[in-house]
């Protein structure tokens, strides 16, 4: 452990925090294969894979984590927000939990650190909604 890390702040670069997946990208012809299979593999042992990870593994940096979010904070990227010890938001930021449009589950970490922050009626909504 670095003790001489007091804080990490986690932000976007450019006109937002973070769009979400790419998932034009991630499901191109010739690569969705191997992307979803490295997104979703589960090393043996791990209770989590990769695409978890990124929204849930701040919780074991030994210090403060927080995410100065501004533009839009959709889908992942809200999730990535949430796994954050401290959410500091520009006023005309927009949030959206996007996997209810396409009728998925925020899996990566929602379903673990929205209802952590708001009543689970709230997280429950959002969820189902993409509001």
């Amino acid at each position: 452990t670095d003790r001489s890390v007091r804080a990490v702040v986690v932000h976007g670069n450019g006109r937002a925090f973070c769009a979400g997946l790419d998932v034009k990208s991630v499901m191109h012809p010739t690569k969705a294969r191997a992307n979803i299979e490295e997104l979703l593999h589960r090393p043996e042992g791990s209770a989590s894979n990769l695409a978890q990870d990124v929204g849930y593994l701040w919780r074991l940096i030994p210090a403060p984590v927080i995410a100065s979010v501004h533009g839009v904070c959709l889908g992942g990227g809200f999730q990535i927000a949430l796994g954050a010890d401290l959410r500091v938001s520009s006023h005309d930021c927009k949030f959206s939990v996007m996997e209810a449009k396409w009728g998925l589950i925020p899996d990566m970490s929602a379903s673990v650190t929205l209802p952590e922050l708001v009543p689970k009626d709230v997280a429950m909504e959002l969820t189902m909604t993409g509001r």
